[in-house]
């Protein structure tokens, strides 16, 4: 299956129309972590820099986004990675973070 490539604020866009932030804060999403490093830029020092799989109760993966994860939980720095579209085809941002 291949992936279209969009603009990142057209990106940002859907997962805003699609109350993503929202579903994950209700719980509604399982979170996979599929990638945990140590955060290389110095303004995050001792965060993680995460790939975060958002998957429905269903196991349905709905979307993928990078954050950095600061001791004690607070969430400096999110982004959408990509997206599955209602027609299930995915899409994907324009600028590497």
């Amino acid at each position: 299956m291949s992936v279209s490539v969009i603009p990142q604020s057209q990106l940002e866009s859907l997962w805003e129309q699609n109350s993503i932030a929202v579903k994950r804060a209700s719980g509604a999403l399982q979170e996979i972590i599929t990638y945990s490093t140590e955060a290389r830029n110095p303004a995050f020092a001792g965060g993680r820099s995460l790939i975060i799989k958002l998957m429905t109760p269903g196991g349905q993966h709905i979307g993928t986004l990078h954050e950095i994860r600061m001791p004690g939980g607070r969430v400096p720095h999110s982004h959408p990675k990509d997206y599955t579209l209602r027609d299930c085809s995915r899409v994907r941002g324009d600028v590497a973070h």
